[in-house]
């Protein structure tokens, strides 16, 4: 008894999705309801109206099969279209091979049937089922209708009993599911609404979140150039113990190698976007920066371009001190004492490669010799970009520096 019992509670499933849950939910309640109702019925004919109780215990058989396979599965497709399926056979049945009583029950029927499958199987099967009832109740009218009406007997009161408690339990089955379909969409909208609620003060939480970290990372770039200049300042008071020019010399290469990482997080403090930095404006900067510290004045004129909108900040620090090295050389061997000097950075970019083409109108002497510091720098830190570095000194001086683009700058 008790397993009887257990087969007619309904079964676990796993679904997640909220509407899947109602659509197995509402497919084992409808099939447990016509069951019921079924089985009533089977016992009724039996007794009542004998003729008819093959139909009848077809129409129990099939509710039983798709029981028995909604248990089994644990799904709620399979038996969905075993219920479709069936029921418009059955349906059709009563309306062509019943030919003696009315059928406005088994268009109730079929209407439950149709928006049922558009609910639970969605528009495709809804539509199989809107078609196979267009059809059926077409051919009806033209077929069978005339046939139906000279056919049509005086029906008992046994049989008006029967067809009216068919109808109202078809209507209060169509009743149930367009209530349940009403129902699931409104508890599916209650819960996005707590979900977009939820979403919504996270977004609130991250975004103060983020601006928290922005302030804090834009007041470490802050504080860290602050340190670079005190460490410049504290270079540059050292060198004054020192009355050799040669001392004083690399004392003021250091200076300015930290002042170009310097204007690094000076640009990364002001910069909206802490991940990236202007690559044009920095190194107009970083040129204008250079000839300021060394009385360069107007003689010197500074033409920078870029095809390369932003750089990596994790790739601007050995950019920053290649391009200090070249521009402080230039300065002080390349153009020293011509009236008029010219350099030009040009920036070249393709989703490949990025070259950088640098020039000055002047000859550095005294010319840079393989193995001064200078030189290894400037190879160092290309090498450290993964690039290649070549030099040519034909109408002036000429750097061309190569990188892959896409493993060190952002398009």
């Amino acid at each position: 008894m008790s397993t009887a019992i257990a087969f007619f509670k309904q079964p676990k499933n796993d679904y997640k999705d909220l509407y899947d849950q109602a659509r197995f939910k509402l497919t084992w309640s409808v099939n447990i309801a016509i069951f019921y109702a079924v089985s009533i019925f089977t016992l009724v004919t039996a007794l009542m109206a004998p003729n008819y109780l093959a139909v009848m215990a077809v129409a129990l058989l099939f509710c039983s099969t798709i029981l028995i396979t909604i248990r089994i599965t644990r799904k709620y497709e399979l038996a969905a279209k075993l219920f479709l399926l069936l029921a418009i056979i059955l349906s059709t049945s009563q309306l062509f091979l019943v030919q003696d009583m009315i059928h406005l029950v088994d268009l109730v029927w079929y209407m439950t049937e149709v928006i049922f499958a558009y609910f639970v199987l969605g528009k495709r099967w809804g539509a199989v089922g809107l078609i196979c009832f267009t059809t059926s109740l077409i051919c009806y009218i033209f077929f069978m209708f005339d046939t139906n009406i000279v056919l049509m007997k005086e029906n008992t009161l046994i049989i008006k009993l029967f067809q009216a408690i068919n109808a109202i339990i078809g209507s209060l089955i169509l009743g149930y599911i367009i209530h349940y379909f009403i129902d699931a969409n409104r508890f599916a909208e209650y819960q996005l609404q707590g979900i977009n609620k939820d979403l919504s003060e996270k977004q609130i939480i991250i975004k103060n979140q983020n601006d928290l970290n922005e302030v804090m990372f834009k007041e470490i770039h802050h504080r860290v150039k602050n340190n670079l200049q005190i460490i410049s300042s504290l270079l540059k008071l050292q060198s004054f113990e020192t009355e050799s020019e040669e001392v004083q010399k690399h004392f003021n290469e250091a200076i300015g190698r930290i002042r170009s990482m310097a204007l690094i997080h000076e640009k990364m403090y002001s910069n909206d976007d802490l991940a990236k930095i202007n690559l044009e404006s920095y190194l107009m900067n970083l040129s204008k920066d250079i000839c300021e510290s060394l009385n360069v004045g107007d003689r010197v004129k500074l033409s920078i371009q870029s095809e390369l909108e932003k750089v990596d900040v994790k790739s601007m620090v050995p950019i920053s001190l290649i391009f200090n090295e070249l521009i402080t050389n230039s300065l002080k061997h390349g153009i020293k004492n011509m009236p008029h000097g010219e350099i030009s950075i040009d920036v070249k970019s393709n989703p490949t490669t990025t070259t950088f083409l640098y020039a000055d109108n002047g000859v550095w002497v005294p010319p840079i010799k393989d193995g001064t510091f200078g030189l290894e720098l400037l190879e160092t830190l290309t090498q450290q970009l993964e690039g290649s570095i070549t030099r040519t000194t034909e109408s002036g001086t000429r750097f061309t520096l190569t990188f892959k683009t896409e493993t060190l700058f952002y398009s």
